[in-house]
């Protein structure tokens, strides 16, 4: 889930890549709320949004004006997805039940 500030222009083209793509990629649901109108300076181009797990668009809301969205996050439609596009396997339970934390050792430094 992201507030952001995507600006009319290239705004409304780049949330459209890089929303859906981080999804699939993820196989998870991935949630916009955009701003609407001016602020701060900025033309933003509204257009909130919620995508599945396969990078498919769920709902969207218009390019200006407030809006409420609501979408059912079906957790069928997600396992169906992590079983179907399994690139997060190596990292993921096969129940699909929450993963334990994983902790990272730094690098150690070429000296």
């Amino acid at each position: 889930m992201v507030g952001a500030l995507f600006s009319v222009g290239n705004g409304y083209y780049e949330s459209r890549m890089w929303f859906p793509s981080r999804a699939f990629d993820n196989t998870m649901y991935t949630v916009l709320s955009n701003h609407v109108g001016s602020t701060g300076g900025w033309a933003t181009c509204g257009s909130s949004a919620v995508w599945d797990p396969t990078g498919r668009l769920v709902t969207e809301a218009g390019p200006d004006g407030r809006q409420l969205l609501v979408a059912d996050l079906d957790p069928d439609c997600l396992r169906r997805a992590r079983i179907a596009h399994s690139m997060l396997d190596d990292l993921r339970d096969p129940a699909l039940e929450p993963r334990e934390r994983i902790t990272l050792s730094p690098i150690p430094s070429r000296g």
